[in-house]
């Protein structure tokens, strides 16, 4: 009776650490990000959320969500074979890629979008949210305004890990308001599949 209580106590303890091994790394791993990563510009738009239990915020819309099939790497490309949307979409939906940046004209834009893992350390990590069924040309200050210009297959649309922004009411309502006329800047730092939001401005 006694050797089972110690195993159980064991079990409960090994089980303690692990999860506090796993919050410290949610914790530590920005952190690092930020210290080591590299720092890049994203051309951004935003919205406010109806979102009450999350504070004061907006979410961004970030240009390089939008990865159209000619900056697929191989190993990607070869699953739009498939020319039927619906099996596509359940094929990639929720699947991690990774993705490299390039500069051009001060932003960075998607270098390369890959199933595999790259070599170095500035890439991010990304979630794919849904296949592009034709080029969906998207105005960066109004997200949900999506134009169809064909009936192709031919990207996919995912998310970052950091998509909100936390301000003031007062500060959310000028920002929003500045950018019905031109989209933002974000400055992120991106290390290891990690993604910090830095600061965000307009022109």
């Amino acid at each position: 009776m006694k050797q089972l209580w110690k195993n159980e106590l064991s079990r409960i303890i090994v089980s303690f650490l692990i999860l506090i091994g796993l919050l410290s790394s949610l914790a530590v791993m920005p952190v690092l990000t930020h210290a080591f990563g590299q720092e890049v510009k994203i051309s951004a738009g935003a919205y406010h959320p109806s979102d009450v239990f999350r504070g004061s915020h907006i979410r961004l819309f970030y240009t390089i969500q939008d990865i159209p099939l000619e900056r697929m790497d191989a190993s990607l490309q070869a699953m739009f074979t498939v020319d039927d949307y619906q099996q596509l979409q359940q094929s990639l939906r929720g699947k991690n890629i990774y993705v490299t940046l390039k500069e051009e004209g001060g932003l960075f834009v998607i270098e390369q979008a890959s199933l595999d893992k790259p070599d170095t350390t500035d890439y991010i990590r990304a979630q794919v949210n849904y296949v592009l069924y034709g080029w969906h040309a998207r105005d960066p200050i109004n997200p949900e305004s999506d134009v169809q210009l064909d009936d192709r297959l031919v990207g996919i649309h995912v998310t970052y890990p950091s998509d909100r922004y936390y301000m003031s009411q007062t500060d959310t309502e000028l920002l929003l308001q500045a950018m019905r006329d031109q989209e933002a800047i974000a400055t992120v730092r991106i290390w290891r599949g990690h993604m910090v939001l830095k600061s965000l401005h307009v022109d």
